[in-house]
């Protein structure tokens, strides 16, 4: 990575701000804390870096500022000015936000309360079905490019840094070919699969990194983490998604949460939510202490039900196994018990008369008590089957419960 050259404080830009303090990093900017010198009033003054200055990055600067003014909507900042500053640096200005982003609260607490996350969630989904309207997606959705502040005692939601933001529809090729097919943008943690391998996104891509950033904010921990940047990537693509409560044992999710992320985070974008409105409403319906619209009651109940456990399953199916294997072992020596029996009483009536039907009695016996045998193996034999049949049975409850709690576009 590049060492970003940091303006001191005090240096005037284009002879209009005068810098106060740097204030944060954007994808190829820094921004700074500035004052306009004849308004006396704050703005926000992004920089291109001038380690990032080339033709095909102040391209992509410009779209940036050209998207954000273009959006008129109370989450996205304003932007006023647009310049180069000594015929080198490429700047523009905006509104100052007072306030601290998810990234910074997360520090200082670890996680957010279910309550004020759906909150802030639901004025992000708000701006980004109003970005997503207007052909913008923003591509770099994640907590510290979400600022939250109090304005007269209500918490006001801003998404920062649309640096790697693209734009979708039939007017906007010159910008879409700054951000070719098979360039990966964003941050590993909160990458969509098919943003992770170069692919073609949508908003469906956005619907994703709202799903990272959520479960993090609920938990402190993104759902994917590995050693690497890459093997994160390779998580995306392949692993699994834990839930909520696999990460935070010690906190209490709804089941409703829990389905929405498993949408928001499915690996194939037909298989997420469609829409920022779609998640919204579903968001909506978790706070207000409703099923999610997408899964039924029934499939609540069985969510809610405690899974059994993959590894006791295939132990007890392994149990039954052998014990069918022992019980059959059993059955076949029983029955060579008896016909060697059967030839032994043959044998004695033959001597019978000479000795005097003692051992022939001896022999009876001995075959009753075969024969008592060779009953109790068959009843181990039938009692195996239905064990083996029952815990089949429940391994076949149990995938179809899986996909019954993952498949919500069925219901």
């Amino acid at each position: 990575m590049f060492e970003r050259s940091i303006l001191p404080p005090g240096t005037v830009i284009a002879d209009t701000f005068k810098i106060k303090t740097q204030i944060g990093l954007g994808g190829m900017g820094v921004v700074y804390l500035a004052e306009h010198l004849a308004l006396r009033r704050k703005f926000a003054l992004k920089i291109l870096s001038t380690e990032f200055v080339n033709e095909q990055n102040w391209l992509r600067f410009k779209a940036e500022a050209k998207i954000l003014a273009g959006l008129n909507h109370s989450i996205f900042v304003k932007v006023y000015d647009l310049g180069i500053h000594d015929k080198s640096l490429p700047f523009y200005s905006m509104d100052y936000i007072e306030g601290k982003s998810l990234e910074e609260m997360l520090l200082e607490r670890s996680s957010i309360e279910l309550p004020q996350a759906l909150e802030i969630f639901l004025q992000v989904l708000d701006g980004l079905a109003y970005a997503h309207r207007n052909g913008v997606i923003h591509r770099d959705i994640k907590p510290g490019n979400i600022m939250v502040s109090t304005i007269n005692g209500a918490t006001a939601v801003r998404v920062l840094d649309f640096g790697i933001s693209k734009l979708i529809g039939s007017d906007s090729r010159d910008i879409q070919s700054l951000t070719a097919m098979g360039e990966i943008f964003g941050s590993p943690s909160y990458m969509s699969p098919e943003q992770c391998s170069g692919s073609a996104v949508d908003a469906r891509s956005d619907i994703y990194s709202i799903g990272c950033t959520l479960f993090e904010v609920l938990t402190g921990f993104v759902p994917y983490q590995g050693e690497t940047a890459l093997e994160t990537v390779i998580m995306h693509q392949e692993h699994d998604l834990p839930t909520l409560s696999e990460v935070a044992p010690d906190k209490r999710f709804p089941v409703s949460i829990e389905l929405v992320l498993a949408k928001c985070l499915a690996k194939k974008p037909g298989d997420r939510y469609q829409s920022a409105k779609e998640l919204a409403i579903d968001l909506n319906r978790v706070k207000e202490g409703k099923d999610v619209q997408n899964y039924s009651s029934q499939i609540a109940v069985i969510a809610k039900a405690p899974k059994t456990s993959n590894k006791i399953l295939a132990v007890a199916l392994l149990s039954a196994f052998l014990l069918l294997v022992c019980a059959f072992v059993l059955l076949l020596r029983s029955n060579q018990v008896v016909t060697t029996s059967k030839t032994s009483v043959v044998k004695s009536n033959e001597t019978a008369e000479a000795t005097q039907g003692k051992d022939a009695d001896l022999l009876n016996v001995m075959a009753a008590k075969q024969n008592q045998e060779h009953s109790a193996a068959k009843n181990i034999l039938i009692e195996s089957s239905i064990f083996m049949e029952s815990s089949m049975e429940q391994a076949s409850e149990d995938y179809e419960y899986s996909d019954r709690t993952l498949d919500f576009d069925n219901q």
